[in-house]
């Protein structure tokens, strides 16, 4: 029995995610503070995890939070899919189609109260 995950996505991808994209997760570790660190150094010190492959959809949440489904590639790996929930702000972590921008739209005028809030770094 293979597993499914849910993940965050706290720091946008440098480019929008697609359907069809090959994504590879990285799991971040806050680096602790030194006397010696750069004050504008790296915060996070990523490590790979045995999740990669495609993205096979796109869901909105609610207003907020938008899910990626992905279809995890690595056949050593006890996970078959992965969840990876983002901010809903429509510009930096997906080209959102044109449905979900109405459904996110929607949804605020209906005044529905939003499940959860995902802290973006």
């Amino acid at each position: 029995i293979l597993d499914v995950v849910y993940l965050d996505i706290p720091i946008p991808p440098p480019a929008p995610i697609q359907v069809g994209d090959q994504v590879q997760i990285y799991s971040l570790e806050r680096k602790k503070r030194t006397r010696t660190a750069q004050p504008n150094g790296p915060k996070y010190t990523a490590h790979a995890t045995d999740i990669r492959g495609t993205v096979m959809g796109i869901r909105a949440v609610d207003e907020e939070v938008i899910e990626m489904i992905l279809r995890n590639e690595d056949y050593l790996s006890t996970t078959e899919y992965a969840h990876l929930s983002f901010p809903n702000n429509n510009t930096a972590m997906t080209d959102n189609p044109w449905w979900v921008r109405i459904l996110g739209w929607a949804l605020k005028q209906l005044g529905a109260a939003p499940t959860r809030r995902i802290p973006v770094e």
